[in-house]
């Protein structure tokens, strides 16, 4: 089996454009709903969704996706040629 950290590189890395701009927005935002959005995308990907669901609780759950949301920063910012802003 794959370390976490490369199984979630390469799954940003195959997402098409709309779904990275998708799962950027919904990041960057992180408005009222918005980690439910992002938590029932990422769960349609079998891999994804079983990885998420060994965290012990909430909150090693939420610091998953939220390991999640570094990475497609990343790629969004490469793919997209953008500076990343905090």
């Amino acid at each position: 089996m794959k370390n976490a950290d490369t199984m979630l590189q390469e799954y940003v890395n195959r997402l098409n454009d709309d779904e990275l701009k998708f799962l950027f927005d919904r990041y960057s935002q992180l408005l009222c709903g918005d980690r439910a959005e992002i938590s029932n995308f990422l769960s349609k990907n079998k891999e994804i969704d079983r990885w998420l669901g060994t965290a012990s609780g909430s909150f090693e759950f939420f610091n998953m996706v939220d390991e999640i949301g570094e990475i497609v920063k990343e790629v969004h910012g490469v793919r997209f040629k953008t500076l990343e802003t905090k």
